[in-house]
């Protein structure tokens, strides 16, 4: 019973980490519910977060299996060669209250590690 407690609360995203990333490793990102989110300046464009964070998908191997972007929304998802029919990369940026928002998240299970190596490359691409 304890096992299944422990399972599901690591399933359900109830614990949260939080962790500096980028070049200069000031920029705030907190890994929760199997996705690492951040939050750069109003300035940076959705479109800019895209492009880099597709670049970042390519450069580490990956086939883009969906790519939609809108001016105030992005949407790239990256297969691996070795992916199973469930496991995919998702990238996302899109527009928040403060400025642009964006995710990484590894499916189906989360995978923090490789979150924030993702992001930390994008950051760099985009000089931050």
């Amino acid at each position: 019973m304890l096992a299944t407690g422990l399972l599901l609360a690591g399933l359900s995203g109830a614990c949260q980490t939080q962790g500096l990333q980028g070049r200069n490793r000031d920029q705030q990102a907190t890994y929760t519910v199997r996705a690492l989110r951040t939050e750069l300046a109003p300035e940076i464009r959705v479109s800019t977060c895209a492009a880099a964070g597709e670049a970042v998908l390519r450069a580490r191997g990956f086939s883009i299996a969906e790519r939609t972007i809108t001016e105030d929304s992005a949407r790239i998802v990256g297969k691996a060669p070795n992916d199973g029919l469930f496991e995919r990369t998702i990238f996302e940026s899109y527009v928040t209250p403060r400025g642009t928002g964006m995710l990484v998240r590894v499916e189906p299970w989360g995978d923090e590690a490789a979150s924030r190596t993702i992001l930390d490359e994008v950051l760099v691409r985009l000089g931050r």
